[in-house]
């Protein structure tokens, strides 16, 4: 799979068979329109690309009303890839795209820049200045450029559309069951290794520090996880939280990895982190022996989890 800034030079001479959005967390609803356009192109003998954006446009249209991603770019890109798309696309979301209307962006990108066949998008999709762009009218535009707009209803849950919100929501208060439904997998995170303060060596469990690109975690505690590095899949225990019993100065919450049973130096490594059960909340202990007996406890927990 091919990531192209669109600035650069086209992907090839075949046509694409593209989807439009964040798709932030790839969930069921996302993965409808993405296995459609991967079907489709193949039996058209054209390329499967996914037009995204970065950073989201909420934070640029409503600077002060920041979104909390799910996904990273990167990681939302890892789990487009592992779908079979040919060919992301990331558009560069400034004040002058936001200002621009739906007449311009389809003019201007979607049919001067990009060599279309089809668009695939759901019900609900809306382009261009005050998203006045809705599917009727990117069906009128692009018409009348012989291209085909395939419109593909919503996912729903409960009488409700699946989204990106919900599923920060359901995360949010702690449904990891809800989050991974509508996911359509477990959640996962994923981030680069990076040196802490060596709290976890000093007890005995040497932990990997996670710098991650997103901001949305489940509530801090304990959770057994399984840990994507590369090909190698291993179990794990993971600290999301504050870090009470160390008297932590960091204000956002860090995140600690445990792999079980590995001894090698993984720093600068980027893993993915795959959230399967919550083992018990973040708790303060008044010493670093009683931390130690309760990790082991914890472990032994994650391990039947996993099992």
């Amino acid at each position: 799979m091919k990531k192209i800034r669109l600035s650069e030079k086209r992907a090839g001479n075949k046509k694409l068979v593209m989807t439009i959005g964040v798709f932030d967390g790839v969930h069921i609803g996302h993965q409808e329109i993405i296995s459609y356009i991967v079907k489709r192109a193949k039996r058209k003998d054209c390329l499967s690309c996914v037009l995204t954006f970065s950073p989201h446009p909420s934070d640029i249209v409503h600077p002060c009303r920041k979104v909390h991603m799910l996904f990273s770019l990167a990681h939302r890109i890892e789990i487009l890839k592992r779908f079979g798309v040919d060919i992301v696309y990331v558009v560069n979301f400034n004040r002058r795209l936001a200002s621009m209307d739906y007449e311009r962006f389809a003019g201007r990108i979607l049919i001067k820049k990009l060599r279309l066949a089809e668009i695939v998008v759901g019900d609900n999709f809306n382009m261009g200045r005050d998203r006045k762009g809705n599917v009727l009218k990117l069906k009128h535009i692009l018409r009348q450029n012989n291209i085909k707009v395939k419109i593909i209803n919503c996912k729903k849950y409960k009488g409700r559309t699946v989204s990106s919100t919900l599923i920060r929501k359901a995360l949010m208060s702690g449904n990891l069951r809800m989050a991974d439904h509508l996911l359509g997998r477990p959640f996962s995170i994923m981030g680069k290794v990076v040196h802490g303060d060596n709290r976890g060596r000093e007890i005995g469990f040497k932990t990997a520090n996670l710098d991650i690109d997103h901001e949305v975690l489940p509530p801090a505690g304990v959770y057994a996880v399984k840990v994507h590095m590369g090909s190698k899949v291993m179990d794990g225990i993971v600290n999301v939280g504050f870090r009470p019993t160390f008297k932590s100065i960091h204000d956002e919450p860090t995140v600690e990895v445990h792999i079980l049973g590995l001894n090698a130096n993984i720093y600068g490594e980027n893993i993915e982190v795959i959230f399967r059960k919550k083992i018990r909340p973040e708790w303060h202990f008044s010493n670093k022996t009683r931390l130690y007996d309760q990790i082991v406890k914890d472990i032994i927990k994650a391990k039947r989890v996993l099992s």
